[in-house]
C-alpha cells in the first residue's frame, strides 16, 4: 500500500457513490503505480549514469591524483559533499596515501 485516502461525511455514502469512489480508487493506483515505477527507473539511470562517469574517470586519467581530483568532484556534485576523504594502503599494506578534498582542494598526504 502507498497510501490512503480517507471521506467523511453527515449522512452515509449511497450505493453509487460507493460505486462511483471504488472505481476512481483503481484508477488512481494504476497511476500511482506508474508513477512510483519511472521514478524508480529515474534512480536506477542516475545511478548507471554516475558509474560510467567514474568508470571513464578511471580509465581517462593517467595518474592517481587525476583520478582522484575527477572521481571526487563526481562524488562532490552528486551527493553535495563538503569533505571527501581516501585512504589506500601500499601494496606491502604499510603504506597509506590520503587524498582529502574541501571544496575543490585535493590534499594529498602518505602517511606511515
Amino acid at each position: 500500500m502507498i497510501g490512503t485516502v480517507a471521506l467523511w461525511g453527515t449522512d452515509e455514502f449511497r450505493p453509487q457513490e460507493i460505486k462511483r469512489l471504488r472505481a476512481l480508487s483503481r484508477q488512481v493506483a494504476h497511476s500511482v503505480e506508474v508513477i512510483v515505477t519511472f521514478d524508480e527507473l529515474t534512480s536506477h539511470l542516475r545511478r548507471l549514469a554516475m558509474l560510467n562517469d567514474f568508470a571513464l574517470a578511471v580509465s581517462s586519467a593517467q595518474n592517481l591524483d587525476q583520478i582522484a581530483r575527477k572521481v571526487f568532484g563526481y562524488l562532490e556534485r552528486s551527493f553535495h559533499t563538503e569533505l571527501i576523504v581516501l585512504l589506500l594502503p601500499s601494496i606491502e599494506s604499510k603504506l597509506i596515501r590520503e587524498f582529502r578534498i574541501r571544496t575543490e582542494n585535493l590534499i594529498y598526504s602518505p602517511r606511515h
